[in-house]
């Protein structure tokens, strides 16, 4: 009974993360389909816009249908780890979020050397990276001029660290503590569930041995994710 307890209990979490990951790319998608509609009306659709918006709804759709093997492959015990380049996990990460940062007029700073590489889930690590983005833009809804800064590093063993910091004002000390229990959230439950966070981290701490961790500064929330970087071999 308990073991059939904690399989339903993990196929829970699994389609509520499912159900939070893809409000957004519907979201999106209905919008742009809302604008073709009334461009198409007022007789206003240029072949080269109707392609690009077309184009942008592919990639969502993509990354819904992504969204699906991703989880699947988080609850496959042979899953297979690979190595993967930081900054292009990061740069198809912002391409899939593009239209909201530009919506809620965000400026993002990127500063990721092009050699760092990382040794692990792929497909699970963006969508953690994918998680803290969406919780900064979130967090950036009402904050005058919003910027995230997106900083890649590595140290001299080998630990690659992605850190993610919006100037948001930071999260209430009394709660800061919280944000990674999983149903925990200040969010409207239209915005959210409160299992990304957690879910991220059990993906970086029980799937790929790192540590994911926050901290308020001067901006306000600063994002953490760190792996020790080994091959297959544990090199």
């Amino acid at each position: 009974m308990l073991q059939e307890q904690s399989r339903l209990a993990s196929m829970g979490e699994m389609i509520n993360n499912i159900a939070h990951q893809w409000r957004q790319p519907l979201a999106i998608s209905n919008t742009i389909v809302s604008i073709l509609k009334q461009k198409n009306k007022r007789g206003l659709l240029e072949k080269e816009y109707v392609d690009k918006k077309l184009n942008e709804i592919e990639i969502h759709n993509l990354y819904m249908s992504q969204t699906i093997e991703d989880f699947l492959s988080y609850f496959n015990p042979k899953k297979k780890k690979e190595e993967f380049n930081l900054g292009q996990i990061v740069d198809k990460s912002l391409l899939i979020v593009e239209n909201l940062l530009q919506k809620q007029k965000i400026e993002v700073e990127l500063f990721i050397p092009e050699d760092i590489n990382l040794f692990g889930h792929k497909d699970e690590y963006m969508q953690v990276v994918l998680s803290l983005f969406t919780n900064a833009m979130q967090a950036l809804q009402n904050t005058p001029s919003p910027k995230i800064i997106i900083k890649g590093s590595k140290d001299t063993h080998h630990t690659v660290f992605l850190v993610i910091n919006d100037n948001a004002g930071g999260i209430p000390e009394e709660i800061i503590n919280r944000v990674f229990e999983p149903y925990f959230t200040t969010k409207h439950q239209n915005q959210g569930t409160g299992l990304g966070l957690y879910i991220s981290k059990m993906i970086i701490e029980k799937s790929m041995n790192g540590r994911l961790y926050v901290q308020n500064n001067h901006l306000g929330a600063k994002f953490t994710i760190a792996i020790e970087n080994k091959d297959e071999n544990g090199k």
